[in-house]
């Protein structure tokens, strides 16, 4: 799946091979992107944000 994080300054991230979205924190104040690590396929990487800090998540599903 593709993930489109627009943070509150503009700034945009893609994430284009991203397999989970998932919240955490006691209210999900903090959600988490995982994705495949850019250097090692094979090995798991994640990326956290804040949820105050982002104006936007978009999820497209690929098929991949």
């Amino acid at each position: 799946m593709k993930v489109t994080i627009k943070r509150k300054n503009g700034e945009t991230i893609t994430y284009n091979r991203a397999y989970e979205v998932y919240g955490r924190g006691k209210h999900d104040e903090k959600f988490v992107v995982l994705y495949p690590d850019e250097l090692d396929h094979d090995v798991e990487a994640e990326t956290e944000y804040t949820t105050a800090k982002i104006d936007s998540v978009v999820i497209t599903f690929t098929g991949e």
